[in-house]
């Protein structure tokens, strides 16, 4: 069976092509980072079920988030933060450590399950915890090597990219389906 294609290009080429044109341009400082990401070594990354993890209250896009709450619940695990790929791009990510195991999950759900995430643990970067203007709302700011990541930017560009992936996995897997149904005719 082919590969689905989009606009006549394999599905995995128009996304990329779609990321790179809604992607905000890198300033000099993002591009500095990029590059120096691009040499830490990406690994595979354990991810359980996401309806699970969706079940045990953990939500889409709240990595940090998720995290914290898990690492004040369990103390035999560990936060750790790093980056994930996403094509060329990489986004910032927070994994639990297992305090047993020494084994990095992700227990942020994903749109979708199925294939691998890569993941690059940065010792560079620091996370810091306090209390948001609300009281039920907790506040998280990333350093890395000392300077403060403009957190704003990165989410933006976040956004834009997960959410462009979720559209062309959707429609990827509709085509796939509606390919098996016209080749079990």
């Amino acid at each position: 069976m082919g590969q689905a294609k989009i606009k006549g290009k394999s599905a995995e080429k128009y996304l990329r092509e779609v990321i790179s044109r809604n992607t905000a341009p890198l300033s000099n400082l993002e591009q500095a980072l990029a590059i120096e990401v691009g040499e830490i070594d990406f690994r595979p990354l354990y991810a359980p079920n996401s309806a699970t993890l969706r079940a045990d209250g953990f939500r889409e896009k709240e990595c940090h988030h998720n995290c914290h709450k898990y690492a004040t619940q369990f103390a035999d695990c560990h936060i750790v933060i790093g980056w994930i790929r996403v094509f060329e791009n990489y986004v910032l990510h927070s994994v639990i450590r297992d305090g047993i195991t020494g084994r990095l999950v992700d227990i942020t759900p994903r749109l979708s399950d199925g294939g691998k995430v890569f993941f690059a643990p940065d010792p560079a970067i620091q996370m810091t915890v306090s209390a948001g203007a609300k009281a039920t709302t907790t506040r998280i700011n990333f350093e890395r090597n000392g300077v403060p990541l403009d957190i704003q930017i990165v989410r933006r560009n976040q956004e834009r990219i997960h959410k462009r992936a979720a559209e062309i996995e959707r429609g990827v897997g509709e085509r796939r389906a509606s390919l098996r149904r016209v080749a079990g005719a």
